[in-house]
């Protein structure tokens, strides 16, 4: 799958698929070209079934006001879609898997 951010493809995004329910968290982190392979315990794909969606940037520029603050830096993104429970991204995984293009935005 992917993650577009103000339609273009983020290579600087990893995602978190939390079960609604019950069941196993997914988890994935784009390539270079922007390609996200999901896993489950070190396997590839997620279980069937309904999933809310955080995303997270792994690496964030430290500027020298970054240094200063104390604090990390802030994701390019709104901060609402860091968290599963926040995000409004819900995704379903059916039989046989599938992709998916998840569209975040800095507001």
């Amino acid at each position: 799958g992917k993650v577009l951010k103000d339609g273009e493809v983020m290579t600087n995004v990893s995602i978190s698929l939390v079960p609604v329910g019950s069941g196993l968290a997914a988890t994935g982190t784009a390539d270079s070209s922007g390609n996200i392979r999901v896993l489950t315990n070190g396997r590839t794909g997620a279980s069937k079934g309904k999933y809310q969606v955080g995303f997270t940037e792994p690496l964030r520029e430290m500027t020298p006001e970054v240094l200063a603050s104390g604090s990390p830096p802030p994701p390019s993104f709104h901060r609402r879609f860091e968290s599963p429970q926040t995000s409004g991204i819900e995704y379903e995984v059916v039989d046989g898997g599938g992709t998916f293009e998840f569209t975040i935005s800095k507001k």
